[in-house]
């Protein structure tokens, strides 16, 4: 076969179990949200502190010694272990298996520690105030995310629709896999196609704590948003530390923080420029304008003040219809998991 997909992309034959991308899954739902969000905070703090002495001993020049970025390498590491297992045929894509991951690495994490416990005490000391900062950016962002999910917790924008049907069928299957690829939920019979370790992270704390995957998806774009958020801080912060005051660099990084998550791009003029011809006319009319016209000049097309400046490209009379979504985009709209990774 020269199409590049020798198996045709079905999948190997499966128990009856597997075919269902729910019937799969044997953990149970969460019945309380607040139990869920605390859960997710916790364990996200949980792989981050297992991360981090790793991260302080690999990159012993930065100002925090990598914690603005130890979440997300204690999730990725935790995903990365279960999913090359679990493709290798090892069963460790489920509660009891992610959870052997996660003590594993906890174990590992407190060896490292008993043997530099004193140069790990210093750190401690020496960067409370960057964890602390950290934490601090981490919980208001992951707030906000929960809160902006909240207002729309089905994550289906009312006049452009979305992608939350087709996303969430992806997320279930892979939830519900004991292989990997998992099961494509639209190709029967067939394997995930798509990239989709964005879900693979998603599932790793929805897994270990049994949440109910519509509560999972929200709470997995409030985290993905907090993620983002204290990375782009600890980036900017890390690289102008050397050279400027400690304070200056926590301004640094938050403003690559505002920038990366709650800004918009520059395009925003370009959207508004219909509406502010309109009202240059009715300011110009030899009549005085009505309160209607008005109101019709500065709400024309009003949706598209959302969703314009993320097809700046694509909206050209020489483009092809490109996209060029941004994270704050992304966080309103409630982009898929791993097209929300992408967006970053």
């Amino acid at each position: 076969d020269d199409s590049g997909a020798p198996d045709a992309l079905m999948q190997r034959s499966l128990p009856p179990a597997e075919r269902s991308p729910v019937a799969a899954r044997d953990e149970p739902a969460s019945t309380a949200a607040f139990v869920a969000i605390a859960g997710w905070y916790g364990v996200t703090l949980l792989l981050a502190w297992i991360a981090w002495p790793w991260l302080a001993w690999l990159w012993p020049a930065l100002a925090d010694r990598g914690y603005g970025v130890a979440r997300i390498a204690g999730l990725a590491a935790a995903a990365a272990i279960a999913w090359w297992a679990t493709w290798l045929g090892w069963p460790l894509w489920s509660r009891v298996g992610l959870a052997a991951v996660v003590a594993a690495g906890a174990i590992a994490t407190l060896a490292l520690g008993w043997r530099t416990r004193r140069r790990l005490g210093a750190l401690l000391r020496e960067h409370r105030a960057d964890i602390a900062t950290v934490e601090v950016l981490y919980a208001a962002l992951f707030a906000l995310g929960l809160v902006l999910r909240a207002l729309d917790p089905d994550l289906w924008a009312p006049a452009f629709g979305g992608e939350k049907p087709m996303d969430y069928a992806y997320f279930n299957s892979v939830l519900a896999a004991s292989t990997f690829p998992p099961t494509d939920p639209w190709f029967s019979g067939g394997r995930m196609n798509y990239y989709y370790f964005g879900w693979v992270l998603a599932a790793v704390p929805t897994k270990l704590l049994g949440t109910a995957a519509g509560l999972a998806y929200n709470l997995a774009l409030a985290t993905w948003l907090a993620l983002t958020g204290t990375a782009a801080y600890a980036l900017a912060s890390n690289v102008v530390r050397p050279a400027l005051t400690v304070r200056a660099s926590r301004i640094a990084g938050g403003v690559a923080l505002a920038a990366t998550v709650l800004l918009g791009n520059l395009d925003l003029p370009r959207t508004l420029a219909g509406n502010v011809a309109a009202a240059g006319e009715a300011a110009v009319a030899t009549q005085p304008a009505a309160s209607a016209v008005w109101r019709a000049a500065l709400t024309r097309q009003a949706e598209r003040w959302y969703w314009a400046p993320s097809r700046t490209v694509g909206e050209r009379s020489d483009a092809s219809f490109e996209i060029n979504e941004f994270p704050a985009f992304s966080f309103l709209q409630g982009a898929s998991l791993p097209e929300a990774l992408i967006d970053r």
